[in-house]
Order: C-alpha cells, then structure tokens, then sequence
C-alpha cells in the first residue's frame, strides 16, 4: 500500500480528510477496467489504481485514520458517456439512484485520526 506517512499527524487535532474512490468492489467498476485498462494505459502511459472498500479499510488502518462516515454512490455509468447518448446514460443514472447507496461504485469517504491512547 502506498501510505509512507503516518496521516495522522499530518492533521491538525480537529482534521479531517475527504477521500473519494471508484470502488473495484462493484461488478461495473470490474467490467469497465477489464475492458479499458489496456487501451488506457496505451494512450496515457499509466494506470488507474481500484481499491476495494476492505483495502480502504486496511489503509485507514495502516495510516492511523478512522472512517467517521462513508457514502457510496452512482453506478458507474458514467464510463458509458462516449458510448451511450448523454439522455440515455442520465436517465440510467437516475434510475439506479437509489440501489447505488447500497452497491454504488463510488464512495465518498470522512476520515479522522484515530483516538489516541494517552
């Protein structure tokens, strides 16, 4: 894992972080970087790196942060923008707006410092 630092003492006492990640946990996520992950790099050199929410889960750990509050979101229909009209891929978004709070592939994470032992 890429964390070197011990984030929370970057914080101030009162800190927190905002971290947003597509989630390779959602089977569209899966699909979409099956299907892309070689032309991408092809055009730009490097690749896009998925976590999972149980490795985000280990690096909070790692980095001695805590999960305050977590939300996930959208259905990862958004990686369809160049293949499906613009109307047809909002519609789907909107349609899919409720289950996505429960297997969306986007998570928006609120993470804190652990409470320190004295």
């Amino acid at each position: 894992f890429p964390v070197t630092i011990p984030m929370h003492k970057v914080l101030s006492a009162n800190g927190k972080i905002i971290l947003q990640s597509t989630l390779l946990d959602n089977p569209i996520t899966a699909i979409v970087k099956s299907l892309t992950e070689k032309d991408y790099y092809a055009k730009n050199g490097y690749t896009i790196k998925y976590y999972r929410h149980q490795d985000i889960l280990q690096l909070c750990k790692l980095a001695h942060l805590e999960i305050e509050s977590h939300q996930r979101f959208s259905m990862g229909l958004q990686f369809l923008d160049n293949k499906l009209p613009p109307k047809l891929n909002y519609f789907l978004e909107v349609f899919f707006e409720g289950i996505s709070r429960f297997v969306g592939s986007e998570s928006i994470y609120l993470l804190r410092s652990q409470t320190r032992l004295t």
